[in-house]
């Protein structure tokens, strides 16, 4: 499995280590990531078990600069679950 598309970036251990997590996860990412691409966010969410994956519009690779609100509201919602589970909708300035 390819976590990351830059040979630098990339540890042969990521992978086992991801399957492992147990904990309520949230990935997000990005729509215009330059750096990592979206396919990296869905690798990391097949990765983790039960991962919830948000990709917020009109974003880059730094979603708390470029999209402060949005991400903050993506958080929000995902940490006020008591269970850890995300309900997919559309976070609030997506299309």
């Amino acid at each position: 499995m390819r976590m990351c598309f830059r040979p630098y970036m990339y540890d042969p251990a990521l992978p086992g280590m991801l399957g492992k997590v147990r904990v309520p996860t949230l990935v997000v990412w990005g729509r215009q990531d330059r750096i990592v691409p979206l396919e990296c966010a869905h690798l990391y969410q097949r990765a983790i078990p039960n991962a919830r994956l948000r990709v917020i519009d009109d974003c880059g690779h730094f979603a708390h600069l470029d999209k402060p609100e949005v991400l903050a509201d993506v958080v929000r919602d995902f940490v006020a679950k008591p269970d850890g589970l995300y309900l997919e909708r559309s976070p609030p300035g997506n299309k």
